[in-house]
Parts: C-alpha cells; sequence; structure tokens
C-alpha cells in the first residue's frame, strides 16, 4: 500500500523592503512629474512667438465624452475669446485657456477671479492653434 505524498510548499523569498520602498518612491516620483506637467501650462520652448491678450469673456465647455458600461466620463476646458496683435494685426478669437480636466469646479474656481489678460502664445508654423494661459486678477 502506498502513501500519497504530503507536498509542503516552500517558504516565500524574504522581501527586500528597501528594494520596495525605492521602487514606490520611484513611481510616485514619476507620476508627480508627470502631473506636474500636465497642470503647468507655460509655453517653455524659445520658438513660441507671444503677444499680450486682453480677455473679453470666458467660458467652460466640454472637451470630450466618453461612454462606458460603468457610466460615461466628461471632461471640461476653459476657452476665452481674447484680443491680441498677431504679425503686426489685430485678432479676436475664441482660444483654449486652460489643460482639459473633470474637475468643472477647479475651473470656476479659475474664473472666480475673473482673468482680464493672459498670455497668448503660439508656434510660428502654426499660429491658428494659439492658446492663452491665464494671468491673476488685476
Amino acid at each position: 500500500m502506498s502513501h500519497p505524498r504530503i507536498h509542503v510548499p516552500k517558504p516565500l523569498a524574504k522581501r527586500n523592503k528597501s528594494v520596495e520602498m525605492g521602487l514606490g518612491a520611484g513611481m510616485l516620483f514619476l507620476m508627480l512629474v508627470f502631473l506636474l506637467g500636465r497642470v503647468v501650462q507655460c509655453p517653455s520652448n524659445e520658438s513660441y512667438q507671444t503677444a499680450e491678450g486682453s480677455i473679453q469673456e470666458t467660458r467652460i465647455v466640454v472637451a470630450y465624452t466618453q461612454d462606458s458600461q460603468t457610466g460615461g466620463h466628461v471632461s471640461y476646458r476653459i476657452e476665452a475669446r481674447v484680443r491680441y496683435e498677431q504679425d503686426g494685426q489685430q485678432q479676436e478669437r475664441w482660444l483654449t485657456a486652460s489643460e482639459v480636466t473633470a474637475w468643472r469646479e477647479f475651473l470656476q474656481a479659475q474664473l472666480a477671479k475673473k482673468p482680464q489678460h493672459c498670455l497668448v502664445y503660439w508656434s510660428p508654423k502654426y499660429p491658428e492653434n494659439a492658446r492663452c494661459r491665464l494671468e491673476k486678477a488685476d
């Protein structure tokens, strides 16, 4: 009569806490860099042309919607009707004035400051894609 063998699993390898903490800190750092990159919208490249813009009016618009089986997702952005000078000609256009976000309340808080001016910036190759960075109220 044979006896069945009982299989006892080997103990798991010891976890190295310093490696886990290093990986966690590295991931946190990368997430912060990514988030800060999305929040800061400054024309950092010197190839942009800029002009001071005067804000005529602002609005919050739906940037896009996304439906899923668990519900929907709506993202918003600020647009501003801005008067500025581009290549010696006076322009008045609706420009994107914020990053896209799901938090409409955050955008409303930005507009509660009643910005009157913005820094308009565009690539010389694509002046039709101008954007503005809101400045604080006077």
